[in-house]
């Protein structure tokens, strides 16, 4: 980045020598000054850089990490070491960086960071007795990870798709994933597999659900798919897959759903038997108005009033005035609410709005 704005120092020059890159940003995270090394990790001069947000060179799925370390480095006397993924001029690549306050010349607080480059290291982890150790975690799991190709082949299976699915994971690697899923479901996954391509980060990522056969059975489980996009990641490169087991969760969704439709059907029935006067006087009844204010408005006797009110108390199954609006209102809010609104008892859902 050039010397055009560094300060004329021996402190300066020892950094310009310094191999790693070195950045300095103002309190607003804009650049002011950066080593040589920086310019060559960046592929940017200082003159094309300063006053440049540093957080556009930040990985998405990073940013919150980054924003709350640079907040509070700006309050320590050194910062947290932190790993995030920054573009460079060769991609992203994954960076090991430690800030540290600082007064930049003559205008004000600054911060000043140092990376190393950590890429190739995390290749060579991943590679070696850290992917022995990667399995291991994951061989309990109850959730199936897989890393997919950006051509969606399997390239990596973790052990506990051999108990959810009862496939061996070395003899799926290099195969379609798509050829795991059901026949019907597979045009739905690959419409997934497509989004996630696009752009699926872990904050926002594509969900599916597919029907996968256990091998050798070919018994159906229903799953559903998490895809997340780490093809811009070097040490990954590929397209994350969960896969849940959600058969017996989808079971029990439906047997709600079968109940809360039952519950709604039985509320319709009920306000059906309703006649027409009975429902306006307990429309009257619900903004407190006594019999004889009823009786004057509908311009009958108050005897019919209270007739009405017996035979809609009967058929509601209450005794009093009280218990007969909140059952109306409820029965309304049945009838009316999606079966997703409504609890086991067919009651409105806490925050569902009829």
């Amino acid at each position: 980045m050039g010397m055009a704005h560094d300060p004329s120092s021996f402190a300066a020059t020892i950094l310009e020598a310094v191999p790693e890159p070195v950045v300095v940003l103002d309190s607003s995270g804009n650049v002011r000054w950066g080593n040589r090394a920086a310019e060559r990790m960046f592929g940017r001069s200082l003159n094309e850089s300063v006053g440049m947000p540093a957080l556009d060179l930040v990985h998405p799925d990073d940013l919150e990490l980054v924003l709350r370390s640079f907040s509070s480095v700006q309050r320590k006397v050194v910062g947290t070491l932190i790993e995030v993924r920054v573009m460079t001029v060769t991609g992203w690549r994954v960076i090991e960086v430690i800030g540290a306050p600082t007064v930049w010349q003559d205008d004000g607080t600054a911060v000043v960071f140092c990376f190393r480059d950590l890429t190739d290291r995390r290749r060579f982890e991943v590679a070696r007795k850290d992917e022995a150790s990667f399995r291991t975690l994951l061989q309990n799991s109850p959730t199936v990870t897989i890393l997919l190709t950006d051509e969606g082949r399997i390239e990596s299976a973790s052990a506990s798709i051999s108990r959810v699915l009862g496939h061996d994971p070395e003899n799926i690697e290099g195969q379609r994933l798509v050829n795991l899923v059901a026949n019907p479901d597979r045009v739905a996954f690959l419409a997934a597999l497509g989004r996630a391509i696009k752009g699926a980060t872990a904050s926002s990522p594509v969900t599916v659900r597919v029907h996968l056969p256990r091998y050798p059975t070919d018994e159906l489980i229903l799953a559903e798919l998490t895809l997340v996009n780490l093809l811009d990641d070097l040490t990954v490169r590929g397209i994350l897959v969960t896969a849940q087991d959600i058969t017996a969760r989808a079971k029990a969704e439906h047997e709600l759903h079968a109940e809360l439709v039952a519950h709604a059907k039985t509320a319709s029935r009920l306000l059906q038997s309703l006649t027409r006067r009975e429902i306006e006087v307990l429309d009257m009844l619900a903004e407190t108005e006594t019999a004889s204010e009823i009786a004057k408005k509908l311009v009958v006797s108050v005897r019919t009033v209270e007739s009405h009110l017996a035979n809609a108390y009967r058929k509601l199954g209450v005794h009093n005035r009280a218990a007969a609006t909140i059952e109306f209102a409820r029965l309304r809010q049945t009838v009316t609410a999606k079966p997703a609104e409504l609890d086991a008892g067919g009651h409105l859902a806490t925050g569902s709005v009829a």
